[in-house]
């Protein structure tokens, strides 16, 4: 694809949303892979759908360092006016907040999770003993759960666990 009616017409357009719904190949994830030329490199090769419409819309490469997503939240969309650059993930995330395109979760779907977590963590995670547990609690703050995790012979994730108190208490069962 040297140009945007090009990718245009292998797609189809919602009338409601106006996202160009790719029709082409995908990738194994069901993300747009399109051929088309790649201003970096100078040449033509298959690439992501979002940053093949960004380069032919804009007839350049992406800033250096920043990643092209789409705004609609809708994998196959190519539409290059909901597309946008980022300079990481969480600022993709804060637009996706900012936009409402999706949702924060509720308090219930929070706690039902935390739930989860915690009955998943019951079920498989053998005990550690007391006296370990009240050691990590006296531990130097200023070292890491990696080397408080060694010193006692546990994993790093147990250490953060019982340093913030959620779960471990000392003599129960």
């Amino acid at each position: 694809m040297k140009t945007l009616d090009e990718m245009r017409a292998r797609c189809i357009v919602d009338a409601v949303t106006r996202c160009w719904n790719w029709q082409g190949a995908c990738s194994k994830l069901g993300q747009p892979r399109v051929y088309a030329i790649d201003y970096e490199q100078r040449t033509m090769r298959t690439m992501n759908g979002p940053k093949a419409a960004w380069m032919l819309a804009h007839e350049r490469a992406p800033t250096p360092g920043y990643l092209v997503f789409r705004s609609c939240q809708n994998p196959k969309c190519l539409n290059p006016v909901h597309l946008s650059q980022a300079k990481n993930l969480q600022e993709i995330g804060k637009h996706i907040r900012r936009c409402g395109v999706r949702k924060p979760r509720s308090e219930a779907q929070i706690a039902s999770s935390k739930l989860m977590a915690r009955m998943y963590l019951c079920k498989h995670v053998s005990p550690t003993p007391d006296d370990v547990v009240q050691a990590i609690r006296a531990s130097d703050p200023a070292l890491s759960n990696h080397a408080v995790a060694a010193l006692h012979g546990v994993k790093h994730w147990t250490v953060s666990r019982i340093r913030r108190g959620d779960r471990h208490s000392v003599g129960a069962a």
